[in-house]
Order: C-alpha cells, then structure tokens, then sequence
C-alpha cells in the first residue's frame, strides 16, 4: 500500500490537506518501510494508533487517515470502520461522564482554601499531597515519595522530595509516562510547602505517605471530599480560560506527563471554546 494514492487523488481542501499530511508525518510515516505500507501489517499499524499517547480525538483522526490510504489502495477497511465508530461512541460516552460529574466536583477555590485550612492546622502529610497533585496535576504514583536532605540518596528508580537550604527539589523517576516524558525535576519555593516538607521529616517520615499497597485509597484519604487525582486534574483544567492562557495548560501537560490535547480530551469538565487548532 502506498500513501501517494490517497494524497494525489484526495478531493479535500487544500487545508484539510494541509492537516491530513501533518498527521501522516507525525503518526503514520513511521510504519513505512521504502515508501511502501505492508497490508499484512495493518491490524499491527492500527494497534500502535490506537495505544498512542494523545487524545481520543487525535487517534480517530489517525485512524481515519490510515482507513483512507487503506481504502485507496483497494484494501477492507470494515475492520477500521468498525474500530472508528467505537471510538467515537466511546467519546461521546466520555463527554457526558465529565458533564454529568461536573457538578458534583469541588471548586478550584474549594481546594485553595482546603490547602490554608491544612497549613494553618499543621496537617503536613495532608498539604503535601493535596499541594502536588493540585500544582502538578499527576497521577497517584507520582506522589509516592522520599523525603531525603542528601543527594547521594537520590536513585533513578524512585520519586523525591530533597530538601535543601531555601527551596524542595521535586524528583520524579517512576511515573506512567516516564519513557515519553524523561526525569522530571522542578524547583519548589513555596515557603508553605518548604516548611510542611521539613515539618513531615522533622516528625520522623521520610516517605510522605504510610503506605503505597493501594495507591488510590491512600491518595484519597487525604484529599478534599475524597476525590481522586483525576478528578483533581480536570477541577485544575476546567479552571483555566483557553483563550487567554493557553500556556498555562500546555505548561500543565509538561507537568503531568502528558499532551495539551489528552488534557482536552480526558479532562476538560466544560465547553468553552478557545481558538487555537490543536493536531
């Protein structure tokens, strides 16, 4: 199978032209081998489309492009059509989930005042917590952590909290989409969290939660109303306005491990419009 028998022949607009070659570029051109798509390798192409790391809205897209250059090149694509179609049921089932949730979810000024009440109370473990997954959005394993003063302590299989003179080192080597993403490392100033961090070592914990056998329970005995790191994600999302900071979510994905789009896509509570086209 060849992609040049779908482009030349394509009766689209030069625009959505434009989309289809930059999707084919960035999720396709990688399965061809001297130019050429093997037709035996379709159900292994359509499989690596579907386990990518995007949004559900972006592999139908890619799916779509890859039935269409399966088509042209007079193959079946009821396979294809069939997948489509289930992942677009699958999306619309998603959205109303979030909306139908929406409601019953905190505010993001319900959390800002649930972290003051925790650092006013002197609950360090719980602050800690609540105060990664609401400024990094990640995911519960995230926040299973050493705390340590010494860098020789570091390893590159666990996640840290080092503390040093004035500032926290955030360490993350073991997260869900650490093979994409890297190490990830950021400097914490916050003096809340500086002091909440020492306060939790100084009492003799030098891990921040008391046990990871079932991280989801044990993330959610200590956040507001028990929500889950999910829900916590979408509470951050749904509160920036897409059309004038766009960075912050992008700045958000790099945070989490993930893209802007799968942010759009897995937790986006509302439908505010915004201008940029996201591939």
């Amino acid at each position: 199978m060849e992609a040049t028998k779908y482009f030349e022949n394509a009766n689209v607009k030069p625009k959505s032209l434009k989309t289809y070659n930059s999707l084919y570029k960035n999720h396709l051109k990688q399965y061809e081998k001297n130019g050429v798509f093997k037709v035996n390798d379709i159900d292994k192409i359509t499989k690596n489309i579907l386990d990518k790391n995007v949004s559900n809205n972006t592999i139908m897209s890619v799916l779509q492009l890859f039935m269409n250059i399966v088509e042209a090149n007079g193959e079946d694509i009821t396979k294809l059509k069939n997948l489509h179609r289930e992942l677009f049921e699958k999306k619309k089932s998603d959205t109303m989930a979030r909306k139908m949730v929406k409601k019953d979810l905190p505010t993001y000024e319900e959390i800002e005042e649930y972290l003051k009440y925790l650092y006013k109370k002197k609950e360090w473990r719980t602050f800690v917590v609540n105060f990664i997954l609401f400024n990094y959005i990640t995911r519960n394993e995230d926040v299973d952590l050493y705390i340590i003063h010494d860098k020789k302590d570091l390893n590159n299989e666990d996640n840290f909290l080092l503390i040093r003179k004035t500032d926290i080192v955030y360490i993350r080597n073991k997260y869900k989409t650490r093979d994409s993403y890297g190490v990830k490392k950021y400097t914490i100033r916050s003096k809340k969290f500086y002091n909440s961090v020492n306060e939790l070592y100084a009492s003799g914990n030098t891990r921040v939660l008391t046990s990871n056998s079932n991280l989801t329970q044990e993330i959610t005995k200590y956040t507001f109303q028990h929500i889950s790191e999910s829900d916590m994600a979408k509470i951050v999302v749904a509160n920036i306005d897409l059309n004038k900071n766009m960075n912050k979510l992008i700045e958000l994905g790099e945070r989490r491990g993930t893209s802007k789009e799968v942010l759009l896509s897995e937790y986006r509570l509302d439908d505010r419009v915004w201008n940029t086209i996201i591939i």
